[in-house]
């Protein structure tokens, strides 16, 4: 609940006790003497926030008569010592599908993502430097959730994200792999921990979300083995959402 004097409200001010989460607050008008009056609410989606902060405009919903129903808001970036004490539990932030199309389409988060992909196991020294030599000018990367191992392409990931202080890793996996994904990272990725999101798909409602539902019901694509269809539905929808024009595999 968030509590501001008619007509101005660019003063308002409360705290949000879990980043991650979308929050939702009710604006009231304070007036001394009345009863507080119901401005209307807001939703605010962590993927707007998390974890570089918001500044801007937000409609209200269901505002009340004869109010704009845009407060301008500033929430400031999520603090390094949040992020390390969350990283301490070997956790990541996690977004879901909607959070990290709504992050994207914030200033400075629309760069290039370029996308890896690779063989769990056999990667040796020198490949990975030709590599990470292409990505030298790239400041963030995804990939489809699978676990760190130094012969994986996935060994990639970290040497990447320590390449640079505003580089960042977004790992696509379902729903229900979120909680190992964060704890196999989570016990290697010290230092740069804070700088890799996970992003939960759920692919019922994220194919529809991303436009993706006919392909997906394609009969031959429905045909294939469960766990490339699986592996298909994640890969398609992680490069769907990032917008990529690059994989490296």
């Amino acid at each position: 609940t968030v509590l501001c004097g008619a007509p101005a409200i660019s003063d308002m001010q409360t705290e949000v006790e879990e980043p991650c989460r979308d929050t939702s607050l009710k604006v009231y008008d304070k007036d001394a003497g009345k009863t507080d009056g119901l401005l209307g609410n807001l939703i605010l989606e962590s993927g707007r926030f998390v974890p570089d902060g918001f500044m801007g405009e937000l409609p209200l919903k269901e505002a009340g008569k004869g109010f704009p129903g845009i407060p301008k808001l500033s929430i400031a970036p999520l603090p390094a010592a949040w992020t390390e004490r969350k990283m301490s539990f070997g956790k990541s932030l996690v977004l879901t599908m909607s959070n990290f199309l709504e992050w994207r389409k914030c200033a400075g988060n629309q760069g290039d993502i370029v996308h890896l992909k690779g063989f769990s196991e056999g990667m040796t020294a020198d490949f990975k430097q030709v590599v990470l030599n292409e990505l030298a000018s790239c400041s963030m990367i995804a990939w489809e959730g699978e676990p760190p191992d130094d012969t994986s392409f996935t060994a990639l990931v970290l040497d990447f994200l320590r390449g640079g202080s505003k580089r960042r890793a977004f790992a696509f996996t379902f729903s229900k792999g979120i909680s190992d994904l964060q704890n196999d990272w989570g016990e290697v990725s010290q230092g740069c921990g804070s700088r890799i999101t996970m992003v939960s798909v759920e692919a019922s409602r994220d194919s529809e979300l991303l436009g993706l539902k006919e392909e997906f019901d394609n009969k031959p694509i429905q045909s294939l083995p469960d766990d490339s269809w699986e592996s298909y539905k994640l890969g398609l929808m992680a490069l769907k959402a990032t917008g990529a024009n690059r994989v490296i595999a």
